[in-house]
């Protein structure tokens, strides 16, 4: 009812120093999320997906009726599995 829309999402990654220890967080990428008609009633409550080739590329979220990942380099959106029944809170 009182949705409170989310704009942008921030994507930061970690950048290590000369000692190996972390040193700085640095902003890799930004995403417009209003621009993006499926993104809405989303919870943004998320999880980074393991990476297969070393390099973390994908968010995956939930929504009342799926779970879905967004690769926040192309922004391509994938419906990793849909409800039968949407949720209702």
């Amino acid at each position: 009812m009182n949705e409170q829309k989310t704009n942008q999402l921030f994507i930061f990654k970690k950048e290590r120093g000369k000692n190996g220890e972390i040193d700085k967080y640095v902003q890799c990428n930004r995403v417009v999320l209003r621009e993006i008609e499926f993104f809405k009633q989303v919870c943004m409550r998320y999880h980074f997906k393991p990476a297969k080739n070393g390099v973390t590329d994908t968010i995956i979220f939930a929504k009342i009726d799926c779970i879905f990942e967004m690769n926040f380099i192309t922004d391509v959106i994938t419906t990793i599995f849909q409800f039968t029944h949407p949720l209702k809170r």
